[in-house]
């Protein structure tokens, strides 16, 4: 499984994790950070697959920011990612990663994305796609976001 684009971090945002596969995009994501006020040993950068960063990290998180690639074939792993196909394995694994309450914000812009709510339900997935598109956006359909939590 590759994802990429996606920051877990505790309350208050005292530390995050941001995980990526590609050094391009942690750069980016370092800079971002850095320009809102996030640049302390606090906050890591990790490049890594997803599965291999649920296999090897053993953080509890509180809030995560999930907006994995459509399509992923890296060279640095062994099978290749698709978001429809793949979403919710990722998302149960992350679920076992968070606290009690704690909340996973997915969203994908693969326009014909169907949420697999069956095997998410345990985690009350709720669409907030409107609530995330600036209203001066000719493009009400640039992406789709789910907000889910993991019960108590």
């Amino acid at each position: 499984v590759t994802t990429s684009s996606w920051t877990m971090c505790t309350v208050g945002a005292a530390a995050t994790t941001s995980v990526d596969l590609s050094n391009t995009y942690l750069d980016w994501a370092r800079r971002n950070m850095r320009l809102n006020g996030f640049d302390g040993p606090e906050h890591r950068f990790v490049r890594s697959d997803a599965a291999d960063f649920f296999d090897e990290d053993r953080g509890v998180y509180d809030l995560a920011v999930v907006d994995p690639p459509t399509f992923s074939n890296s060279k640095m792993t062994e099978g290749f990612w698709e978001v429809q196909r793949d979403h919710a394995e990722l998302l149960a694994r992350l679920m076992g990663r968070m606290s009690p309450g704690g909340v996973v914000f997915f969203s994908t812009n693969f326009r014909g994305f169907k949420l697999d709510e069956a095997a998410l339900a345990a985690f009350a997935p709720r669409e907030i796609t409107q609530r995330t598109i600036p209203p001066e956006y000719r493009n009400r359909r640039i992406h789709r976001a789910w907000r889910l939590v993991r019960g108590e």
